[in-house]
């Protein structure tokens, strides 16, 4: 069954409710008592990797979004997005920016909900935004993509979130849409019951495409010097009739913060076999050398990555932090993807008056090994207004 069908029988399914209740008032008051917000943004960006001409893009925009308090334990919410350059642009159209530069409206989120409160669930149907290692909604452009799914959330049990949910349609952040006809099944679960000690786990599964699998674990040493260690794995499973080799990659850290100062190494390994999927949607590359424009899950792919990182409230600035990172990568598949970027990230989050605003800078260089590719940057100036 299409999942827009499922959403036609919820919608029925709450009317027949409400028209047996004599409760018109409070129905009036669930709409009355929901809750308003949004996000005014602006996005800035410098860029030249892969080509030889620098790009620029700059857009303003934002998001709105409602959601109804609950009636018998229904609701609904709506969002919608919002971009515009303004129109500034360069009259030389290969010198802009165009995954920045976009000026359109979308409605990406319209669903009708269920909650349960005994068994402290929430079932959503509808275009909604995900946010699981699997399927994710990339969060930061202007434009976040989303999901038309039926999905579950479950807290019921101490310290731990469970999530299972069916996807039929995704529409990604230029507003196209892709019709998954086989559903995409996802099953999700964190838990922290245990001190210091935090696991997740996801699986997704689709007929005649990939199984993939995502496994997380991170432990607090329980020792006077404050230390975190970590392991990760994503798997990709074929279906037979890919004719491919299944592939992984696997992944540790070590990390540690003192003083407002953090230190963090980490290592991943892909493969030779194959490329990893790591999921759907643009925000679902959660391996740990993940940086600004490079990755670790190319097949035959050994990547390094050295971090540090700063909190300055430790000196009196509060809302002020910074991170800087160096990541290296080897590929012995191939050698075009042989690089080293670094990375860094200023964010200051105002107070008071001004509180809700934010404004971050991001810088990274890449660096090829390979004459035949072309070394870049890639600048972003984003400031965000939450209300």
């Amino acid at each position: 069954m299409k999942l827009s069908k499922l959403v036609l029988v919820a919608i029925i399914t709450a009317g027949t409710i409400y028209s047996s209740a004599k409760a018109a008032d409070n129905l009036e008051d669930a709409f009355k008592k929901g809750t308003l917000s949004g996000t005014l943004k602006s996005f800035y960006r410098d860029v030249s990797v892969y080509n030889a001409v620098d790009k620029t893009g700059f857009a303003v925009g934002g998001d709105l979004g409602y959601v109804t308090d609950t009636f018998y334990g229904f609701g609904a919410g709506v969002t919608f997005q919002t971009s515009h350059t303004l129109g500034l642009k360069d009259n030389n159209l290969a010198e802009v920016d165009t995954d920045v530069a976009i000026s359109q409206t979308l409605l990406s989120e319209a669903y009708l909900s269920y909650k349960c409160d005994k068994t402290k669930s929430l079932i959503k149907v509808g275009r909604q935004y995900i946010d699981t290692p699997l399927i994710n909604t990339n969060t930061i452009r202007l434009i976040n993509d989303s999901a038309e799914a039926i999905t579950l959330t479950n807290t019921y049990f101490a310290d731990t979130t469970i999530f299972a949910g069916a996807v039929d349609k995704w529409y990604d952040r230029s507003g196209t849409e892709t019709d998954h006809e086989n559903h995409i099944y996802t099953a999700y679960a964190t838990n922290s019951s245990i001190k210091g000690l935090g696991l997740t786990g996801q699986i997704t599964t689709q007929s005649d495409s990939d199984t993939l699998v995502y496994l997380d674990v991170a432990y607090t040493l329980p020792i006077t010097f404050p230390l975190t260690i970590g392991a990760q794995y994503y798997g990709t499973y074929f279906d037979s009739s890919a004719n491919k080799e299944d592939t992984a990659l696997y992944g540790v850290m070590v990390g540690t913060k003192v003083a407002g100062i953090g230190l963090s190494a980490y290592y991943n390994k892909t493969d030779k076999d194959n490329d990893v999927n790591v999921g759907y949607g643009q925000g679902t590359d959660w391996t740990y050398n993940a940086v600004e424009w490079w990755t670790g899950y190319w097949a035959g792919t050994e990547s390094y990555q050295g971090k540090v990182s700063y909190d300055f409230s430790q000196v009196g600035i509060k809302g002020l932090s910074a991170f800087t990172r160096y990541a290296v990568y080897d590929n012995s598949v191939n050698p075009a993807n042989d690089a080293k970027e670094w990375d860094i990230d200023v964010k200051y989050l105002f107070a008071g008056s001004l509180k809700g605003l934010d404004v971050r800078v991001r810088y990274s260089d890449t660096k090829f090994d390979t004459a035949t590719a072309n070394d870049g940057h890639d600048l972003r100036l984003i400031v965000n207004y939450k209300f």
